[in-house]
């Protein structure tokens, strides 16, 4: 049972002469002292609350119990078996039980590890966080050395305070309702932590409020203005915001097509309005009519559009000039004989406004063009931009996309495996666009992401049946056909043991983590130093991969000096680097994954970052 609720309102003196500063520093104090008078005694009863009341109290002292209990004391037996007494009520004894005793061997505890969030690509991580702490990392131990670790950062990560953000949103609200103040208003005055709508991102007062649940308090349930969020601004919602809006989100790296890539950091570029190349002939000169109501059947009918749809009918007009008046009635779902009219009506306004982008594009001569570097991905990096007309994937002359390979399947024998495939001599896998007849395409994407649901032991990867191997074999990383990996205890804590066979040279897995840059990467040697693990693998000079706290079962790999039974190579897909393990010598099931991490790993005792060259081909 809730307390009832009572308006605890605290008298505050205001005057016309009053500042806008002075006037909202009174109308703050006023719901502080108002939120601070309702939270004590709100907490009182909440405390008061978890214990028992006296009717139930007296009611559980008093009498014989129907509940039965039994005692901690026992009495002699074998060893085979013990017997407890159990009595009901107030020390009446009713029989004893006997129950046999099960001698179990020790169990062994579970090796000391880190915990981690599974994954199957790279997550990058920002720069940003290099500055930022966003806590003090083993806080309790006194034996790490927490200030020469927090002085590497530039500042803390500020801390949300709940019960601050409802003092300052009705503050805002009796400021904005009450007493006339503008959002701009109430930010001028500086009273408020934050300000009412943010700038670059959704970080102000109003966005708060709509992520999270309101406290339920009188100052804000027993106010008479209406609530803050109704006088915010609205966004706007024309199709040119909602297009620019949903284009930044959109990853522009090659086939990555994802919104809200974890794995770049690109920007997506904002569309640009296009020019027209087509004319009323040509639109006239169609000959497939789209339906009764299609322009081409010169039928006559009301016209009536909203601005709305106007405005966003010009929008796709402007990124996609040259669509059919057909195609463009099935977008903007409105009769073709009306579309048509408008399309050509709007194209005489739009050819009159300034289009900021050129008609003819400009030749550039390059006296070098720099060609793609297919000889080291390790320090491979991207060059020039093309100036070519059209798409890279479609122009064979762009000057820094890779060729591809040409090699040919025969019956019975598995291509791209050698070191005659340019592809696979460049620690490249085979690019569906780039390669043309190693049938990479008829090999089927298999999905490394679930588990099975009968395979409780494995931590990582799964037993399922074994995939039919592509004719293609350098495209194992694309699709996802990875070996299975079992994670389980051996004389090193925890490692990583294969699940199937494997023959030398075969794909295992992919190392996947965090996506960090070397300057990251010192931030976090300190915290490897302390826990002495280190789950960092060097892919360029630039960039590394951490699988501390997010990776998949290869994090797990040990290490060993001369036993090494795989290794780690960089190669490229799609532009990106990646972390591939490669058996070197024949596996069988239930072999464990070893790893030799290379001479910079242990330096004066103190685990350093794992090295990744590029070996020879096996």
């Amino acid at each position: 049972m809730s307390a009832p609720v009572s308006a605890c309102r605290c008298t505050i003196c205001l005057s016309e002469n009053d500042s806008p500063v002075t006037t909202a520093t009174k109308i703050l104090h006023q719901v502080q002292a108002e939120f601070s008078e309702w939270n004590k005694d709100e907490c009182q009863r909440l405390f008061a609350s978890l214990g028992l009341d006296e009717e139930r109290e007296e009611k559980e002292n008093s009498g014989p119990s129907s509940v039965a209990s039994f005692d901690i004391w026992r009495e002699p037996s074998n060893p085979s078996s013990t017997t407890w007494t159990v009595y009901v009520g107030n020390e009446e004894r009713v029989q004893q039980l006997s129950c046999p005793v099960v001698t179990c061997e020790t169990v062994r505890p579970a090796p000391s590890y880190e915990w981690h969030t599974e994954t199957n690509q790279n997550i990058w991580v920002s720069l940003e966080d290099t500055d930022t702490l966003a806590f003090v990392p083993f806080a309790d131990d006194p034996s790490f050395r927490a200030e020469e670790y927090t002085s590497c950062f530039k500042r803390l990560k500020p801390c949300r305070d709940p019960d601050l953000e409802e003092i300052e949103a009705e503050a805002a609200r009796r400021l904005h309702f009450g007493h006339g103040f503008s959002f701009d208003l109430i930010d001028k005055t500086g009273v408020l932590s934050r300000t009412m709508l943010g700038e670059s991102e959704n970080v102000g007062i109003c966005h708060a409020l709509t992520q999270r649940d309101r406290l339920q308090w009188p100052g804000s349930m027993n106010s008479p203005y209406p609530p803050l969020l109704s006088a915010a601004p609205q966004p706007p919602q024309d199709l040119a915001t909602r297009v620019i809006g949903l284009v930044k989100t959109f990853c522009p790296a090659p086939r990555c097509n994802h919104y809200f890539c974890p794995e770049h950091a690109f920007i997506a570029p904002v569309p640009q309005p296009a020019p027209p190349s087509t004319t009323t002939e040509e639109d006239i000169q169609r000959k497939k009519s789209c339906g009764q109501n299609c322009y081409l059947n010169d039928v006559l009918g009301l016209n009536s559009w909203s601005s709305t749809e106007i405005m966003d009918f010009q929008t796709v007009l402007r990124l996609m000039p040259d669509t059919s008046p057909c195609d463009l009635a099935i977008i903007v779902q409105k009769p073709c004989r009306q579309v048509y009219q408008q399309k050509w009506a709007l194209r005489t306004l739009m050819e009159q406004e300034e289009v900021p982008v050129d008609n003819k594009r400009l030749k550039r001569k390059r006296k070098n063009p720099r060609r793609f570097d297919d000889k080291d991905p390790v320090t491979f990096s991207y060059g020039l931009p093309c100036d070519h007309e059209g798409s890279c994937e479609d122009n064979p002359k762009c000057d820094i996309r890779h060729k591809g390979c040409k090699c040919v399947p025969i019956k019975g024998i598995q291509t791209c495996r050698t070191n005659k495939c340019p592809c696979f001599r460049a620690r490249r896998e085979c690019d569906p666009y780039a390669c043309g007849d190693c049938e990479w395409q008829k090999t089927e994407k298999r999905d490394t992401r679930t588990l099975p649901a009968e395979d409780t032991s494995t931590l990582s990867g799964s037993k399922s049946p074994p995939d039919p191997a592509p004719s293609c074999q350098n495209c194992y990383l694309t699709l996802g056909l990875q070996k299975e990996i079992n994670v389980g205890l051996s004389k090193w804590g925890f490692g990583a043991f294969i699940a199937e066979p494997a023959e030398p040279g075969d794909y295992i897995a992919q190392y996947t983590g965090e996506f960090i840059s070397q300057e990251h990467a010192d931030l976090r040697g300190s915290l490897s130093d302390h826990v002495k693990r280190n789950y960092r693998f060097e892919l360029n000079p630039l960039w590394l991969v951490d699988a501390c706290s997010m990776g998949n079962g290869t994090r797990f790999i040990n290490h060993s000096n001369d036993d090494y039974n795989c290794r780690a190579v960089v190669v490229i897909i799609d532009g990106d680097h990646c972390l591939a393990i490669y058996a070197i010598k024949q596996l069988k099931e239930g072999d464990e994954l070893l790893l030799n991490y290379g001479e910079e790993y242990f330096i004066d005792g103190n685990e350093k970052t794992a090295s990744s060259t590029v070996p020879e081909v096996p």
